[in-house]
């Protein structure tokens, strides 16, 4: 297996830090009151990380479109290639949904203005469109990545093909 450029390892790793971070952050926020001013403050420092995310993966994607593929288009893939890279598109595509549907959230209530005048957040935020979007995308991505981490582990443990040092820093 070939490796990763430094770029694109670096890129993942941040990526699955502050995803992480804000999954978490995410799920203590929905449990706050709407009323208590420290949930705005968690949602900025949660809408950073968003914002982050969103930059980081288009960042990845356009990297990787750039570089061309270490697999010729005339190889054959095994099923099992095939199902993976259809797993890491849909991956793109679902973090890049969960992004943009908490930038539409935050459109929708304003919450720029929100934050610049001390407000708390409106009560009808429950019952958008966009808020119940974001949750539910947002325990999809859980569960991928929870399934992302047991196949890395699977590649590592029981296939041994080393696939953390693909994805890891090093001599290339």
């Amino acid at each position: 297996m070939k490796r990763y450029s430094p770029v694109l390892v670096a890129l993942h790793w941040i990526s699955a830090l502050v995803i992480t971070i804000a999954l978490f952050m995410g799920f203590d926020i929905a449990a706050l009151s709407n009323e208590l001013d420290l949930k705005v403050d968690r949602i900025v420092v949660h809408a950073i990380a968003g914002i982050m995310i969103g930059c980081a993966f288009l960042l990845r994607l356009t990297i990787k479109w750039l570089r061309p593929s270490s697999v010729p288009s005339y190889t054959k893939r095994s099923m099992v290639e095939r199902v993976a890279k259809i797993y890491h598109a849909g991956l793109y595509i679902l973090v890049l949904a969960v992004v943009i549907s908490g930038i539409t959230m935050a459109f929708k209530v304003d919450f720029p203005n929100i934050v610049a005048q001390g407000s708390t957040l409106p009560d009808e935020l429950t019952f958008l469109v966009s808020r119940q979007l974001h949750g539910l995308l947002t325990r999809i991505l859980l569960v991928a990545v929870i399934i992302h981490i047991l196949a890395s582990l699977y590649h590592q443990l029981i296939l041994k093909d080393h696939l953390f040092t693909r994805m890891w820093f090093g001599k290339r």
